[in-house]
């Protein structure tokens, strides 16, 4: 994924790839959810994201209750991680709803889904760690944007470790 640079109502100005994420400034979602930093990378030069691979299991119970809890035969989420489900007969209101693990032992995890209204589960069901259909993934980064100084910076004494940057001008370099 990368930035893309837009100067609105400006015409006559090229629109550009803005690439190069400043380390460790790099936020992915999917939906309104925060991905965990394991659940995708990054390329550095280019500021792609590339997800993580599937993590999926069989979900054979969900509790009722303010952080459901679901049970699965085995698994290999980790805290933090987000995950969707799919599948559910008789909680047929968690089906398509996107979770975070707040905890897990190797046949349960805690999710941050509020379970308490809705129907009692039956059977079935499914969770994947990757988007879905439907899912919109978006992510964002800071970036370094090389500029130089077009106007003189004025110095004054009147307040000494303050400057006016008033009428500055900044160019864009853009083969730095």
């Amino acid at each position: 994924m990368k930035a893309v640079r837009r100067l609105a109502g400006v015409t006559g100005y090229p629109y550009r790839s803005i690439y190069k994420p400043v380390a460790g400034t790099v936020l992915a979602a999917i939906g309104s959810t925060a991905l965990a930093a394991a659940q995708y990378s990054t390329d550095a030069a280019t500021g792609r994201i590339t997800m993580a691979a599937n993590k999926t299991s069989a979900i054979t119970g969900i509790s009722k209750a303010a952080n459901a809890v679901l049970t699965v035969a085995s698994h290999t989420v980790a805290n933090g991680d987000s995950f969707q489900i799919s599948g559910v007969v008789g909680m047929v209101q968690i089906n398509g709803l996107r979770a975070t693990v707040i905890s897990h032992t190797p046949t349960s995890i805690t999710t941050s889904i509020n379970s308490t209204g809705f129907s009692t589960y039956t059977s079935g069901g499914v969770f994947h760690t990757r988007p879905q259909a439907g899912e919109a993934v978006t992510a964002g980064f800071e970036f370094d944007f090389p500029v130089r100084f077009n106007t003189a910076m004025p110095i004054g004494q009147d307040f000494p470790g303050y400057r006016s940057v008033d009428g500055v001008e900044l160019i864009e370099l853009l083969n730095p």
